[in-house]
Parts: structure tokens; C-alpha cells; sequence
């Protein structure tokens, strides 16, 4: 399953906020989670050569059960951070992200309370960059996987 934004729709230097509720599917197993905001479609690499902002989990890159702030430039060599939060099995998230002309942060809505998980300002999307809205998971394998959205949501300012 996806949602995309069907062209682009924001860049940094526009001051987005970002977030997405989630709910993972009864299995994590060889699969690749993207919910970010993105230059072009993430979901044939965990480290694509694209402007980004996101939030990933891959059971395969990531080698540990926990969600991953990602942000990159373009280069396919992104900022990664491992935070605390578990990816679980049918398990609803929240995840938020805003951006500037310099940094990237990365917010989780932990029992109800938006925390700050993350912040980069190195390898970030060049300020002008034109990004869309994308979440998305894909099986490393071949069994059907889904995963459903509650509530999307983007500013500007």
C-alpha cells in the first residue's frame, strides 16, 4: 500500500510540517517502511539518492527493531538516526517531521505528547527542493503486507 501526493507539493525553505498516523501489519518481517517527504518514490532502496525527510524502518538495513530518522541531500549516503521507539507488530504510530532551509527534525507523538526525537543539519534536502508527501511500505519478499494510515497532514508557513 501507498499514499503519495500526486505531484509536489512543499520544500524546505517553505517551513513544512508534516505528520502521519500509522498502523503496522500483524507481521514486520522483511519489509522496508518509508513516511516522509521525498523528491521522487523511496521504496527501492533503504538509502536512495533523493532529497529527504522521513521516517524509516527496514528489517533488512536496519538490523534492530527500531524506527530510524532519515534525512539526505540527494547523495544515497543520508543522516541516520536510531531512536528509541520499537517497531512493533499492530501497533499504532504517530510521526511528525518539520523542515527549514537548515535542518530537518524529526517528532513522535508518544502517549499523546509531541516529542522531539531527532534534529539534523547535515546531508538535508537543499532548501529549494520540491517534495512530495509519501508513505509507503514494501515486502522484501513474496507475501502480500499492508499497513493503514489514519491521519495525514501538512502545513506550510
Amino acid at each position: 500500500q501507498c499514499i503519495a501526493s500526486s505531484s509536489t507539493i512543499t520544500r524546505p525553505d517553505w517551513l513544512p510540517e508534516m505528520s502521519m498516523r500509522l498502523k503496522t501489519h500483524s507481521t514486520l518481517t522483511a519489509t522496508r517502511w518509508w513516511v516522509g517527504l521525498f523528491s521522487g518514490s523511496p521504496v527501492a532502496s533503504a538509502t536512495p539518492a533523493l532529497h529527504y525527510g522521513a521516517w524509516r524502518y527496514d528489517t533488512v538495513a536496519d538490523g534492530t527493531a527500531f524506527w530510524r530518522c532519515v534525512s539526505d541531500n540527494g547523495s544515497g549516503t543520508p543522516q541516520v538516526t536510531t531512536t528509541t521507539i520499537a517497531a512493533a507488530t499492530s501497533t499504532l504510530y504517530e510521526f511528525g517531521i518539520s523542515m527549514t532551509a537548515t535542518a530537518v527534525q524529526f517528532w513522535a507523538n508518544i502517549s499523546g505528547t509531541w516529542t522531539l526525537v531527532a534534529t539534523h543539519s547535515t546531508t538535508i534536502p537543499t532548501s529549494t527542493t520540491l517534495l512530495s508527501l509519501y508513505g509507503k511500505v514494501t515486502t522484501l519478499e513474496n507475501v502480500a503486507k499492508t499497513f493503514k494510515f489514519g491521519v495525514v497532514k501538512l502545513y506550510t508557513n
